[in-house]
């Protein structure tokens, strides 16, 4: 546990997400070493199912307990070690250029080196047939790069599912977002304004919610592009709206299945049909809400 914290049975039969914000299961209880000290977590899952959750994989964020996946863990520390171990050797082939140390302590050393790099890269390997097995499941899988500002690459996945009975339905939100704000033309993790929307969307409230800017014209739902169709026409709010250009809304319009056009909320309550739309799920028709 990266934190600890003064008596963690408080947090014995509540809620525990993962480290994206989904709910993954209630706090049974913890591990406990004879000495006292937390060493993992058993939660149960919604289908009644009780898992065991290392001590390394929980977090402390805001006061939450978070639940960072098992995959994710061990990848990380392969990413840690590999290159920990190469960077060992090149130093240790630079002191024997040097004639720092002995041919004799150098031999011995590269060995263990070597194996060490030989078991990790084995390792490597098990983690990857654990992963390919989990996505030839029958989930269907979410897969993310990111990019951070130091240029580090890392990749996520996760199983891309709704909570349990969730209506297909499009919530409209009472909060407008600004059309001059920068971070709404780009794919990041910084969307703060969607805080709600994703806490509904996480608690089975609505399939998405749809924002508009302050001139009132629509803009998109927080993990879709929105579509509206009229007459036989699908159309779809312009990007300077203050929107993210979206793959499968710039497929459809290069195709010449969708027009842009700039839209008001009368637009998404008259139209024939109202759809979310993203490259992961498609399009998905969805009604609005009644207020």
């Amino acid at each position: 546990m990266s934190k600890s914290i003064s008596n963690p049975f408080l947090f014995v039969g509540k809620q525990i997400k993962d480290e994206y914000g989904r709910q993954i299961g209630r706090i049974a209880s913890f591990k406990v070493t004879p000495a006292g000290r937390i060493d993992g977590v058993f939660v149960e899952h919604g289908d009644g199912e009780f898992l065991s959750y290392s001590n390394d994989q929980i977090k402390i964020d805001n006061g939450n307990l978070i639940i960072s996946p098992t995959l994710k863990i061990k990848a990380i520390a392969l990413c840690n070690e590999i290159p920990l171990i190469w960077r060992k050797d090149k130093a240790l082939n630079e002191l024997v250029e040097k004639k720092k140390i002995p041919p004799e302590m150098y031999d011995d050393l590269h060995k263990t080196f070597e194996g060490a790099l030989n078991q990790l890269k084995d390792n490597a390997e098990e983690l990857m047939k654990e992963i390919a097995v989990e996505l030839d499941s029958d989930k269907d899988f979410r897969v993310r790069i990111l990019l951070d500002k130091q240029g580090n690459l890392r990749w996520e996945k996760y199983a891309l599912s709704l909570a349990k009975n969730t209506p297909n339905t499009l919530r409209l939100s009472s909060q407008p977002v600004s059309e001059k704000n920068p971070f709404l033309f780009h794919k990041t993790t910084h969307r703060p304004w969607y805080g709600e929307a994703m806490g509904d969307i996480a608690r089975g409230g609505c399939f998405d919610m749809a924002f508009c800017n302050s001139k009132g014209e629509v803009t998109e739902g927080s993990i879709s592009n929105l579509f509206v169709e009229k007459n036989n026409t699908l159309y779809a709010p312009p990007v300077t709206c203050g929107l993210l250009p979206g793959i499968l809304r710039k497929k459809l319009i290069k195709q010449g299945k969708c027009k842009e056009k700039i839209l008001r909320t009368k637009d998404l309550l008259s139209a024939d049909n109202v759809y979310c739309g993203n490259s992961v799920r498609g399009l998905v028709k969805v009604r609005m809400e009644k207020n």
